[in-house]
């Protein structure tokens, strides 16, 4: 949206790469890198499932993204093939349960990718699609698939990591149970 996590891994020192595909978003981007002065800071305007053409990484952080995703283990895979030792994965997951603050975005529970989950709306049918505008929603897919926690789990262990660990991570602005944040290494 901003960068503000790329501009904090460069202030730690970090060789930092941000990816961002809208024009408005990128705007912001390079206009908080043109204040912060970091020459480890990098921004890129692309589609993150380009991601493969910008080399590979030590560390990846995929936060706010995969639940956009309307192919959510290709993607785990894709990260997996650029990332050399860990990927920090922020995401909302599906519930078993129907989850009230959700009820009238998510389908029933579905299987897709060999992953149970359910269906997210990001826009619905006939609504605009200036994807410019939206901010917050997927880039080209009207509708996103979560998996379930523990489906989650199983694609990163076949997307190639070997430790997986659920961390806790409060989160004052999106108090809900359907997002967690992921450490996988490899």
């Amino acid at each position: 949206l901003e960068g503000g996590y790329a501009v904090e891994f460069a202030r730690l020192g970090m060789d930092s790469v941000g990816i961002e595909v809208r024009q408005s978003n990128f705007d912001r981007c390079m206009y908080v890198a043109s204040k912060a002065f970091l020459p480890n800071l990098k921004f890129i305007q692309d589609d993150v499932l380009n991601i493969k053409k910008y080399g590979r990484f030590d560390v990846v952080f995929c936060c706010g993204l995969l639940y956009h995703l309307d192919n959510p283990r290709e993607y785990l895979k894709t990260l997996s093939e650029v990332c050399n030792r860990v990927l920090i994965l922020d995401t909302h997951y599906a519930t078993i349960e129907e989850a009230p603050k959700f009820k009238s975005k998510l389908s029933a529970l579905d299987t897709h990718e060999g992953m149970i989950g359910r269906w997210y709306t990001e826009y619905d049918e006939g609504e605009s699609t200036a994807l410019d505008e939206k901010r917050e929603a997927s880039w080209e897919n009207r509708r996103s698939f979560w998996p379930t926690k523990s489906e989650l789990f199983q694609a990163l262990f076949g997307a190639g990591f070997s430790s997986v660990t659920n961390e806790y991570c409060p989160r004052p602005v999106h108090n809900d149970d359907q997002r967690a944040m992921f450490v996988a290494v490899k």
